[in-house]
Formats: structure tokens, C-alpha cells, sequence
């Protein structure tokens, strides 16, 4: 059972999603090098890590990806489901969702997350997607 579990926490490390009140959709998936199956010395997998520090790596995940203007939270972190890192953020602005965009291209989103993974012990490199690229591109495209 527990090995079922963390089969199915490597096979899909991290899945985000992004929307907002617009209907902008950002679907990330962020995974590492270690593949399910693979048994290795000394290293963990992001799936297997996240199943023994749920709360420090939701944490990591809240200050790699929040941002605090002015006392609000935009994007926003508003659930990450259980059992998983289904992580659901809110843009309340286009700018927002802009400005996550270029972080993005400039690989800004990927470096945070591994500064704050590092900062909980996390030291893996992480490999960061957007799996429905042509629809952000798409939205990005109508905003500009």
C-alpha cells in the first residue's frame, strides 16, 4: 500500500494549477530526475519527499509562488489537495497572470521553488513545464 503511494507520488510529483476570475488556466507540472522505480542511494524523489514533509513542502510551495503587494496575495495559493500537490492558485489580475508568465519564461518560478525547497532540505534540481502552454500563450496574447 504504502509503496503504491509513493509509485503514484513520483509517477505525477507536482501538478499546478492557475486560474483566475478571467478563466486563465496555467496546468505546471514540476517533477525531478528520479524516475519512478528507480532505487537510489542517498536520493528521493520530489513525490516521496512531499509524502514525508507535507507541511514544510506546501510552505516552500506558498513562498515560491505567492506574491505580497500592498497586503493582498496575488497570485494566490488557495488549496493543495490532499493525498497529492494539486495546488490551485488565483490570480485576481491580468497583470498577475503577466507577470507569471515572463517568471516563467525567465525560469524565476523554477529557481524560487528550488530556493525553497533547498531551504527545507530539498536539494534535487527540478524540472518545470506548463502542459497547456498554447493556452497561456494564447491568453498572454489576447492581454498584451
Amino acid at each position: 500500500m504504502a509503496n503504491e503511494a509513493a509509485t503514484e507520488a513520483c509517477r505525477a510529483a507536482l501538478d499546478l494549477t492557475l486560474q483566475a476570475p478571467g478563466g486563465f488556466k496555467v496546468e505546471i507540472k514540476i517533477d525531478n530526475n528520479w524516475l519512478a522505480g528507480l532505487v537510489v542511494v542517498g536520493g528521493l524523489t520530489l513525490g516521496a519527499y512531499y509524502l514525508s514533509h507535507r507541511l514544510p513542502t506546501e510552505n516552500a510551495i506558498r513562498n515560491a509562488l505567492e506574491r505580497n503587494e500592498d497586503g493582498v496575495v496575488d497570485p494566490e495559493v488557495r488549496a493543495i489537495e490532499t493525498g497529492s500537490i494539486l495546488v490551485k492558485l488565483f490570480c485576481h489580475t491580468e497583470r498577475s497572470l503577466l507577470s507569471f508568465v515572463d517568471d516563467f519564461e525567465a525560469k524565476r518560478t523554477k529557481l524560487r521553488l528550488e530556493e525553497e525547497f533547498r531551504k527545507i532540505g530539498y536539494e534535487e534540481e527540478l524540472n518545470v513545464t506548463i502542459e497547456n502552454l498554447g493556452e497561456v500563450y494564447q491568453n498572454e496574447y489576447e492581454i498584451r
